[in-house]
């Protein structure tokens, strides 16, 4: 749906815009604590209740937020302010984070890299973590949380002893994590585009060079406002995240810095790669034009000679000569040597 429905509606008014990506909302909640955890699939929105506390963190993933009134239900039953459940079903948002009462929400932007489409994708995922409580709404049915379940599940680390921030923490690690691969992949790209551009160049490369460029483009523009997002939450002004976890946030605000690096430097290298095309191409312009020049130059005299010998005056003196057919043609033919010579010497020809 478009944003433009929204205009004169009250805030908090929640209207899904984007695409929709899946027939209906799944819920699937993750139950642990150090000794213990559940699964549950495909969960019904009744039970879609917080723990009591001290029971341990409960995990609920929200995919699909296409349906409006599910996710009104989902947030009223957690408590959750109108506003973020409005923006939870707008799905074109910039990365943000705002302090709730007992929490916080945060709306980030995966990518991910299809190798066999070869392009970018991307959705929108926003979260919301309380003391016990962990919510993620995604866009599509996507498995980008399998790694976090395996760490869950094999009790490596120190998820099933964290807490809820520390789950909020691995769930943005993990996603900037992603921003590395993509940017390998993209990288890779780039750098034999750019080989093959020094090779030859084809209107093709020029195309292929701009469709990197957009997708450089939109990682930053998501990139980006994701440093303020941890700055804020290394500041932690509400006094929402563990001492333990403000560590992690550390470690990961500096990973966030070396991915817009990344950004920048192949922006800049695909920049480059713009000009070198564009001089490529000035360059076999100028060696076409040298070439029809030198053309030009050798068959001017001869043609000036031959125009002139063939104007009909009968009173002309070499006319009557014996051999002056003979001469002309070895005129014409030397000054066009001289000229190819004199060409050839300072490297046209």
């Amino acid at each position: 749906m478009d944003d433009g429905s929204k205009v004169g509606l009250p805030p908090g008014t929640p209207i899904h815009t984007g695409d929709k990506q899946l027939s209906k909302v799944k819920i699937r909640i993750i139950d642990y604590s150090p000794s213990e955890l559940e699964v549950r699939e495909d969960v019904n929105l009744k039970d879609c209740v917080p723990l009591a506390e001290g029971e341990g963190i409960r995990w609920v993933q929200v995919k699909g937020v296409h349906d409006v009134e599910t996710i009104q239900f989902i947030g009223k039953t957690f408590d959750l302010h109108a506003l973020v459940i409005e923006d939870l079903v707008r799905t074109q948002q910039r990365p943000k984070v705002e302090t709730t009462q007992s929490g916080a929400f945060l709306v980030v932007r995966p990518f991910s890299f299809d190798n066999e489409e070869e392009r970018l994708k991307s959705e929108q995922l926003s979260i919301v973590f309380e003391k016990g409580l962990v919510m993620t709404f995604q866009e599509s049915d996507s498995d980008m949380f399998d790694p976090i379940e395996k760490r869950a599940k094999q009790a490596i680390g120190h998820l099933r002893t964290g807490t809820a921030d520390y789950l909020m923490y691995t769930i943005l690690d993990l996603i900037v994590d992603r921003y590395f691969f993509v940017l390998e992949k993209l990288g890779d790209k780039i750098e034999a585009l750019e080989d093959k551009l020094v090779r030859e160049s084809s209107g093709d490369m020029l195309h292929e060079i701009y469709r990197l460029k957009r997708n450089i483009m939109a990682m930053r523009r998501h990139v980006w406002p994701l440093r303020e997002v941890v700055f804020q939450l290394n500041r932690d002004e509400a006094h929402l995240i563990h001492a333990t976890t403000q560590v992690y946030l550390r470690d990961l605000y500096d990973h966030v810095i070396r991915v817009t690096d990344l950004l920048e430097t192949n922006r800049e290298s695909l920049t480059a790669m713009v000009d070198i095309y564009l001089s490529s191409m000035s360059n076999k312009m100028n060696e076409v034009m040298q070439v029809l020049a030198v053309v030009s130059t050798i068959f001017i005299p001869l043609t000036l000679m031959a125009s002139i010998y063939g104007m009909n005056f009968p009173n002309m003196p070499e006319l009557t000569l014996s051999y002056g057919y003979p001469l002309f043609l070895f005129g014409m033919i030397t000054i066009g040597v001289i000229l190819g010579l004199y060409f050839r010497r300072i490297g046209w020809i």
